[in-house]
């Protein structure tokens, strides 16, 4: 398969009724390319015991940050 564009895209573009938007993505895609890390800097601190429990019902507890 081939690419057809050779650098990340970093944009899109939106139509909507006679305007067009461009929308930067550079925020979003940092934001996305490391999501653990990203949280775990906002938070300041991992699930705890109780929280796993509550939110990730399908996996064993694994400490987070």
């Amino acid at each position: 398969m081939s690419r057809l564009w050779s650098k990340p895209i970093t944009s899109a573009l939106r139509a909507r009724s006679s305007e067009l938007e461009l929308w930067d993505l550079t925020k979003y895609l940092a934001w996305t390319a490391h999501p653990l890390e990203k949280a775990c800097a906002m938070s300041s601190r991992g699930l705890t015991r109780s929280e796993w429990t509550d939110y990730v019902q399908t996996a064993d507890f694994l400490p987070t940050c």
